[in-house]
């Protein structure tokens, strides 16, 4: 869960949501078109993230390194306070 992205987290919850209601109804067909498309709208924004690095940095953000080469940056720390 720590390394997914928020959309990752959404999709995943969504199918899970959806699959459980699938188990409730026959609508077997309908189910697996919502399956479909969330699974379609996660591969494409991942694919305009990889492409486009303004639009990776606004859904997902930057990394921030507080550690390098055993040096504790306390400045970046700072800057995240």
């Amino acid at each position: 869960m720590a390394q997914m992205t928020g959309l990752e987290t959404v999709v995943i919850l969504a199918i899970g949501t959806t699959m459980g209601h699938a188990t409730r109804d026959s609508k077997f067909s309908q189910v697996l078109v919502i399956l479909i498309a969330f699974v379609l709208i996660l591969i494409v924004v991942q694919y305009i993230q990889m492409k486009f690095k303004p639009v990776e940095k606004y859904l997902i953000g930057t990394a921030i390194v507080f550690i390098k080469y055993g040096v504790v940056l306390t400045e970046d720390i700072k800057k995240c306070v």
